[in-house]
């Protein structure tokens, strides 16, 4: 494993809860202030790259606890630039104690409490290579939901 050549990488290993849970927990073991989550399937781009060092250098609002950045998709060979999918601004970049996951497992956010702001850059997310995995990660994620829902006893449609 790559991360492990660093020294200063943490493991932690637990069982899953869940897409929000895990994230929770994740946070809470985070060693520094501001946090970055990514997804194993996203990649920063040059720009934000350099936006995060720039803010990291330059960041003197101590009341800011979050930054949202855009999102571009890039779906089974094309980035996917209209339909409302880009920009897509999330809370990707947040101050620890300042933020948690909600949501509806698979489909989470950040929630921030207080002030927050946009980051230039973007997030590249690599959704899908083709129409069988799309539809495998379809299937999944409606299994999560529908198992979620059970779970707390609410309506759904199938």
């Amino acid at each position: 494993m790559i991360s492990k050549s660093f020294s200063s990488v943490r493991f932690y290993k637990q069982r899953f809860k869940g897409h929000i849970e895990q994230k929770n927990d994740a946070i809470a073991l985070c060693k520094y202030d501001w946090i970055l989550s990514l997804d194993a399937d996203e990649r920063i781009s040059t720009e934000l790259k350099n936006s995060i060092l720039s803010f990291k250098q330059k960041q003197d609002d101590e009341t800011l606890n979050g930054l949202q950045v855009s999102r571009l998709t890039y779906h089974m060979g094309k980035f996917i630039r209209h339909s409302g999918w880009y920009p897509q601004y999330r809370y990707r970049i947040f101050k620890k104690g300042n933020a948690i996951w909600v949501g509806e497992n698979p489909h989470d956010y950040i929630s921030i409490q207080g002030k927050g702001s946009k980051i230039y850059g973007d997030i590249i997310h690599y959704s899908f290579r083709d129409l069988s995995h799309q539809v495998n990660t379809i299937n999944q994620f409606s299994s999560i939901v529908a198992f979620t829902r059970q779970k707390k006893e609410k309506d759904f449609l199938f």
